[in-house]
């Protein structure tokens, strides 16, 4: 027991005290030690604590003293949490709650330690134990904790009464609870520090134990510092995990969509060969276009799987100059044409006939024209139209691609232009293809300083994609 403490029983009139402790043995004694110097002098003991630590004192107690001072009024022991139920609103402590149930023990103890006093001017005097707060502190309900501290205040300037109440360090044990800490303390004019603590009346011990503390604490920082790096290096490190198992699945998914996307003209490639080599009569030129349309794909696939590496890369540039949009549009038409006439799609073209001239990389601008001009015949179904126009607006040139095909849903449209976007799931198994030309094209026109979007009205209904390109543009 602390020599502090063991002051403040001496004179404990209208003290308000913070125990703080490490061990619930030294708890049980303090308290025990508290209320029995308080029935002995005649005081009223009101004891808020928790349903255990009630056990422990009571078997402490020499004799019956206890007991029978609950019998009389003088003691009352009121379990800590029923008692939090009691006087909490929505988990806030209320004031007239707390009156009607705390209040109300204290003053019935008050009552019967003044009928045992032997002048009619003595009034009833208290003692009370409050083990509320700690529940509360445990529960990291440290503001609540602080409100029913100001509640035992305000009892305490009514009533004859000194209020003891105790804290388990280990509610205090993390870097923001000092704050806490510090506001729990100005709650009482009376701080008692762990057990832990070497009480001492010699100051020359008393200046060492200050120091050893503060070194203590200097330790501490350091064990912070070096937590704080360990940790910075951990988050570090389950980032680079996690962006390393990203790239091997998308790396996985994007052979696994390739290998797709290749098996589709090489099967054409296959069976025409076998046809040619056959004895067949079959039409030569016709074999020989559907061959050249099928390698013409392939190569389309790995160029754009390229131009993707380089996005990626940010090793992409463009070779600006002069250019009449309306000539690389033709180019981007007449690219596309045989694979359009296999699927016997209508291409429907509608160039203004004022020049549509600009500053760009004609070959990356015919990349885009024919990348959408590519995805808008995919996804139309045979014997569909394609429309394509190319316009001049104020100080843009706008190009639209609008097909009557598959059409997208709503929550597909934020993403048509991700890099990749069928990789992965049901997607790369369909005959959709990969997309990745449009991820290439988005990038393209925003090179230029432009701008492409996507709509559609739903599945079914085709999309329409629009380029916005400055007449003069500046490179992003």
């Amino acid at each position: 027991m602390s020599n502090v403490f063991a002051e403040w029983l001496e004179a404990p009139k209208r003290r308000h005290v913070a125990q703080f402790y490490e061990g619930e043995e030294f708890l049980i004694d303090a308290v025990v030690r508290f209320a029995d110097d308080g029935l002995r002098a005649g005081d009223g003991v009101v004891l808020v604590a928790t349903r255990p630590h009630l056990d422990a004192v009571a078997s402490r107690f020499r004799g019956s003293a206890l007991r029978e001072a609950v019998s009389s009024g003088r003691a009352m022991l009121l379990d800590a949490n029923e008692t939090l139920s009691e006087i909490t609103v929505d988990g806030v402590p209320d004031l007239t709650r707390f009156e009607r149930t705390v209040e109300r023990a204290v003053e019935r103890c008050v009552r019967a330690g003044e009928s045992r006093r032997t002048t009619a001017d003595q009034r009833g005097r208290v003692r009370a134990f409050g083990e509320m707060v700690d529940v509360l502190c445990r529960d990291g309900r440290h503001h609540a904790a602080v409100r029913i501290e100001k509640l035992w205040n305000r009892v305490a300037q009514i009533h004859d009464l000194s209020v003891f109440c105790g804290y388990a360090m280990s509610g205090f044990a993390c870097e923001e609870d000092g704050a806490r800490f510090d506001e729990v303390c100005e709650q009482h004019d009376l701080v008692i520090p762990a057990e832990s603590s070497a009480p001492t009346d010699d100051p020359v011990e008393l200046r060492r134990e200050i120091a050893r503390l503060q070194q203590r604490a200097q330790f501490l920082k350091g064990e912070a510092k070096k937590y704080e790096v360990l940790e910075r290096s951990y988050q570090r490190a389950l980032r680079e995990q996690q962006r390393a198992e990203h790239t091997s699945r998308v790396r996985d998914m994007l052979l696994a969509a390739v290998s797709q996307e290749l098996r589709r003209p090489l099967k054409a490639i296959v069976s025409w060969s076998s046809l040619l080599r056959s004895a067949q009569p079959i039409d030569v030129l016709e074999a020989a276009e559907a061959i050249e349309l099928s390698a013409h794909d392939q190569y389309q696939l790995l160029d754009d799987l390229t131009d993707a590496s380089r996005v990626v890369g940010g090793t992409l540039r463009l070779r600006l100059g002069p250019v009449d949009l309306a000539f690389v549009l033709r180019a981007a038409v007449e690219a596309v044409s045989n694979a359009a006439m296999t699927k016997d799609i209508t291409i429907g073209l509608s160039i203004e006939s004022d020049p549509c001239l600009g500053h760009a990389d004609a070959r990356r601008i015919q990349q885009v024209f024919s990348n959408l001009l590519s995805n808008a015949i995919q996804f139309t179904n045979e014997s569909g139209r394609v429309s394509v126009a190319l316009a001049r607006r104020d100080n843009e040139i706008e190009f639209t691609v609008r097909d009557n095909g598959r059409g997208m849903t709503a929550a597909a449209l934020p993403h048509v232009f991700d890099r990749l976007t069928q990789v992965g799931g049901q997607a790369a198994t369909r005959p959709n293809g990969l997309r990745v030309g449009l991820g290439v094209a988005r990038h393209l026109v925003e090179l230029h300083g432009g701008a492409i979007s996507a709509e559609s009205e739903g599945p079914g209904r085709g999309s329409t994609f629009t380029v916005r390109l400055p007449r003069r543009a500046s490179v992003a």
